[in-house]
């Protein structure tokens, strides 16, 4: 009897750019965009600084160096997995204050904070609650993340955060 196979979903890409048979922002957008690709890693060689800084606000999750030792990736590609956000150390950006999930896209940060609530499955009564606002202030939040991401409902809005890594842990 021959083992069965079952098929996974991939959670987590790594994109390797030098490989890659389109290289581009066109390839990282389509990739992000992929419901079933939750969190986008670039492995790279050596990006402009400019590129690091953009690739961050595109949403990447992890900037990887190809000079990074075995054990090294394997720890930032945990670490990716847990929802944290990696620039390898030869790649220096600062994220600051000024970053969170979704502002590439336009979203302000409490939009960000309150779509990445509605990803991890909270009610908007919760919602309110955890960010300290009241329901119609809510609403509010939720009614302009919309109109910014271009969706019509809730699973939408899950759908479109999933693939923009909002519904980790994390800053927002």
């Amino acid at each position: 009897m021959q083992p069965r196979r079952t098929h996974r979903t991939h959670r987590r890409r790594a994109l390797d750019c030098f490989a890659a048979p389109e290289p581009g922002w066109a390839t990282l957008a389509r990739l992000r965009d992929t419901a079933t690709v939750t969190r986008l890693v670039v492995y790279t060689n050596d990006p402009p600084q400019a590129h690091v800084g953009a690739l961050t606000d595109f949403g990447v999750a992890g900037i990887l160096t190809k000079h990074a030792t075995a054990d090294e990736l394997v720890t930032a590609l945990e670490r990716v997995a847990r929802g944290e956000r990696v620039v390898d150390p030869a790649f220096p950006v600062e994220l600051g204050d000024d970053w969170w999930p979704g502002r590439a896209e336009g979203l302000t940060e409490r939009e960000a904070q309150a779509v990445t609530l509605i990803c991890r499955g909270l009610p908007n009564g919760a919602i309110a609650n955890e960010l300290n606002v009241s329901l119609n202030t809510l609403k509010s939040y939720i009614r302009s993340a919309y109109r910014t991401m271009g969706v019509a409902s809730r699973s939408e809005a899950v759908l479109w955060g999933v693939a923009r890594g909002l519904h980790v842990d994390g800053r927002s």
